[in-house]
């Protein structure tokens, strides 16, 4: 249950990482 508790962590930090590197590439350059 260890594992997969850390595994399921890992892919949220992974996506929400994602999802702000997708945001940051969005925004307009000013």
């Amino acid at each position: 249950m260890r594992e997969a508790k850390s595994a399921i962590l890992f892919f949220t930090g992974l996506i929400s990482n994602i999802f702000l590197f997708l945001s940051c590439q969005n925004k307009p350059q000013l």
